[in-house]
């Protein structure tokens, strides 16, 4: 049976196993990104769970720092992490004319 992955995207994936369980649920809950999962893989299993855990405070205080107001008293826009997923789902839905206006305004800004 042919997979039509490559043997590098099979390898990575087969380094997850090395998660401790908690650890897949969160990434098949998607609480955790594919990235910072095959990290956390190389991580001892016994650090694992503490090293996730220290990375998603590091996010939050720098979330946090992102929505400090500025000199002029705003708060910063929230950023939005965008995935592949979110992109690819986004270009499907749309028609020729709104690709058409989308190429048009990327063209437009540059």
């Amino acid at each position: 049976m042919k997979l039509a992955k490559s043997k590098g995207w099979i390898s990575q994936r087969r380094a997850l196993l090395q998660l401790t369980p908690e650890l897949q649920t969160a990434l098949r809950n998607g609480e955790i990104a594919i990235r910072t999962a095959r990290s956390l893989a190389q991580v001892p299993p016994e650090e694992q769970v503490q090293a996730w855990n220290s990375e998603r405070q590091r996010k939050h205080q720098d979330t946090e720092q992102d929505s400090a107001p500025t000199d002029n008293g705003h708060k910063p826009a929230v950023r939005v992490p965008v995935t592949a997923a979110k992109v690819t789902r986004i270009f499907r839905r749309l028609d020729a004319d709104g690709l058409h206006a989308l190429i048009q305004a990327l063209t437009d800004r540059h």
